[in-house]
């Protein structure tokens, strides 16, 4: 079967990897809960280039411009609002699905891991990352897929969970720490190591 040349970002916030997935998909979605990094994303796609401030200290600011390489073709991408809870029943399926540092952020990470076998394509690809920072003011305790006891009182982690629910549906391929970077001010930061997984959707 023939895997689709279609890729789907979920939470793709201001759209980077989506215009990176445009380089090898001919059709590529990015879908944020943000109207505002979906406005932004299609400035992007519809100019080229962004300018945007960061913080250095207190009120004072430099002044940047984000640009998107000219040698990735634009046309290929889209950008809309979405749940990743409540995802269009008529998205259809992907060649490639890639949720970066969203599991741990939704009210219902279940709903969402559930709806992945209809998403990804037999053969095609899923690639999850999460920091695993479980916070009740973002999910409900009792969604947590990891960082909790089970009832025999053993250590429940969110990729035993996430190889529990996938596991019928797709084969982990690689699974891997990656650190990664957030800018706050010129001299605060944030410092974070996200688990990545990478799963094949099975014929």
């Amino acid at each position: 079967m023939k895997v689709p040349r279609r890729a789907l970002d979920i939470g793709c916030a201001v759209g980077r990897t989506v215009f990176e997935l445009a380089r090898d998909f001919e059709h590529v979605t990015g879908i944020d809960y943000s109207q505002a990094f979906i406005d932004t994303c299609c400035v992007l796609k519809d100019q080229g280039s962004l300018d945007y401030s960061v913080q250095d200290e207190g009120d004072l600011s430099t002044q940047l411009k984000a640009i998107v390489d000219p040698t990735i073709d634009r046309t290929r991408v889209h950008f809309q609002q979405g749940d990743a809870c409540n995802l269009p029943l008529d998205i259809g399926q992907f060649g490639c699905v890639v949720a970066a540092n969203l599991t741990c952020r939704l009210p219902n990470p279940y709903d969402f891991l559930n709806r992945l076998p209809n998403l990804v394509a037999p053969g095609g690809i899923l690639m999850l990352t999460t920091p695993c920072t479980w916070l009740e003011q973002f999910t409900p305790k009792s969604n947590w897929l990891g960082g909790y006891m089970d009832k025999n009182q053993q250590p429940v982690t969110t990729f035993d969970t996430l190889k529990k629910i996938l596991g019928p549906d797709f084969d982990l391929i690689e699974d891997k720490n990656m650190p990664f970077f957030i800018r706050e001010t010129a001299r605060k930061n944030q410092w974070s190591v996200t688990h990545a997984t990478i799963w094949i959707r099975k014929e």
